[in-house]
């Protein structure tokens, strides 16, 4: 009866992985006709770009590393940070 039980769980197994494999092709395949690709075509033919790719720095700093507290925290610190 173990051998049946252990047998029956494998094919449920292969059963279910091959249940979701086509699920997510259908599913993703669903969202690229009726999601991606619609937006695609209209920002196509609009001719609209969805990304502002310019890039306006501001007062043009030298670097934009955040300058740290240069001292190692104590013991205090160390038990209770911020």
């Amino acid at each position: 009866m173990l051998y049946l039980m252990k047998n029956i769980w494998k094919q449920w197994k292969r059963f279910a992985a091959l249940l979701i494999k086509l699920q997510n092709g259908l599913f993703l395949g669903l969202v690229f006709i009726f999601g991606i690709g619609p937006a695609a075509l209209l920002a196509k033919i609009t001719r609209r770009k969805h990304l502002d790719l310019t890039w306006v720095p501001e007062p043009s700093p030298d670097t934009y590393w955040q300058p740290t507290d240069p001292t190692p925290p104590g013991m205090d610190q160390a038990q209770r940070p911020h």
